[in-house]
């Protein structure tokens, strides 16, 4: 199975940032691009690690060398698995550094290129005895790729070296690299949530596939009980529903869910329809959550830990779905009308009064969603990316 990933998170975002500096973006090609990483000095002389391990355990690891969504970008690869070009890479960087002596574990659940930013969520770990070690910090990471991709790629493993060195609660390193200082508040955000007094694991229990930790969220274990909503990803995961009287409305004309009830009481969170819905024992997900007018779901079916949704015939793919979506936020299309297919089609009406590379855009986006691919998807729990199958 081959999936791809849309970010129903941050798409957006990465089009804004694509639009307001072009040269940042990474333009679609058939081509494949092998990496090979230089060694990127760290802001830092000292790493308390004599030595690293790398586990790969994103969710899809069918072509663990490849670092790309093959829908909007090229296909990087390292060309060989990626706990072994980042292991070898970082093993590197340490030999060039003053270290201590403690083993480095690095649990790797998200390591892709969406769209124009590199995006990296990491488990650090260091060993204490034997075969059991103690965690540090989960980090996510983000990065707008903005010049030379292999030295953007090695920058950020050793930004997450040194937040790994770093004792809980201190600020990272300063950055010393004047154009990396500069664009620093424009390219990087880092999450980093260290761990206090974490109690020792074995690497058995660190080493297992992102999919089965889901299968142990509260809204797989149990189905609600009564009808509300989730207001965003965090109260979907963990089953903390907001109960509410409500219906959800099945639209003939394009197969999709429309929530009806008191939407004063149903849109509270930022004043955008919820992320999910609960309804007669049926879980829904919202296709545009981050749009103020799309109130569009689909019923979400659950299987082996993960949840997953199908795209009905009469719709273009959910790539395509996305991309137009895209292209009306930034066109200035008038908000979505309740129906689909209705503002899809007013995407080309639109277009009338746009320039003719936008409307010739829109057809060959259109054009790729009419096929089978990318139309049964699943719901990363932790990130709310959709990953469909191709």
């Amino acid at each position: 199975m081959k999936l791809t990933c849309i970010s129903i998170g941050c798409i957006f975002l990465a089009c804004i940032a694509a639009a307001q500096s072009p040269a940042t973006s990474i333009q679609a090609t058939d081509t494949t691009i092998r990496l090979h990483l230089p060694v990127v000095p760290p802001d830092i002389d000292y790493t308390p690690f004599r030595e690293v391990k790398v586990l790969d355990n994103r969710y899809d690891i069918t072509a663990p060398d490849v670092l790309a969504d093959e829908k909007t970008t090229p296909l990087y690869t390292f060309g060989e698995p990626l706990a072994s070009a980042v292991g070898t890479h970082l093993t590197g960087t340490i030999t060039a550094l003053r270290k201590g002596d403690k083993s480095l574990l690095l649990d790797f659940h998200e390591f892709r290129i969406l769209r124009a930013s590199l995006q990296v969520w990491v488990d650090v770990y260091s060993k204490t005895t034997g075969n059991a070690y103690r965690k540090i910090a989960s980090i996510h990471y983000s990065y707008l790729i903005s010049g030379e991709i292999n030295e953007d790629i090695s920058w950020v493993l050793g930004r997450v070296l040194a937040a790994a060195g770093t004792p809980g609660g201190s600020p990272l390193p300063s950055i010393h690299d004047k154009k990396r200082r500069r664009a620093y508040r424009r390219l990087e955000k880092a999450y980093i949530a260290y761990v206090k007094d974490a109690v020792e694991t074995s690497i058995e229990q660190i080493d297992r596939p992102l999919r089965k930790k889901w299968e142990d969220s509260p809204i797989l274990l149990q189905k609600p009980s009564s009808d509300g909503v989730y207001s965003d990803l965090a109260q979907f995961r963990d089953n903390t529903l907001r109960r509410d009287t409500l219906t959800m409305e099945l639209d003939p004309k394009d197969s999709v869910y429309h929530l009806r009830g008191n939407m004063r009481s149903l849109r509270s969170y930022h004043h955008r329809y919820p992320i999910a819905a609960a309804f007669r024992g049926d879980l829904y997900i919202n296709l545009f959550p981050f749009s103020l007018h799309q109130n569009q779901y689909l019923r979400l079916e659950a299987e082996n830990g993960i949840f997953y949704f199908s795209i009905p015939s009469s719709l273009p793919n959910f790539p395509t779905l996305m991309e137009l979506h895209s292209v009306n936020y930034h066109s200035g299309s008038p908000a979505g009308s309740g129906n689909l297919l209705v503002d899809l089609a007013g995407i080309f009406v639109h277009a009338a009064i746009m320039s003719a590379i936008e409307a010739a855009e829109k057809k060959r986006i259109l054009k790729q969603g009419l096929q089978d691919k990318y139309r049964t998807c699943f719901v990363d729990m932790e990130s709310g990316d959709i990953l469909c199958r191709k």
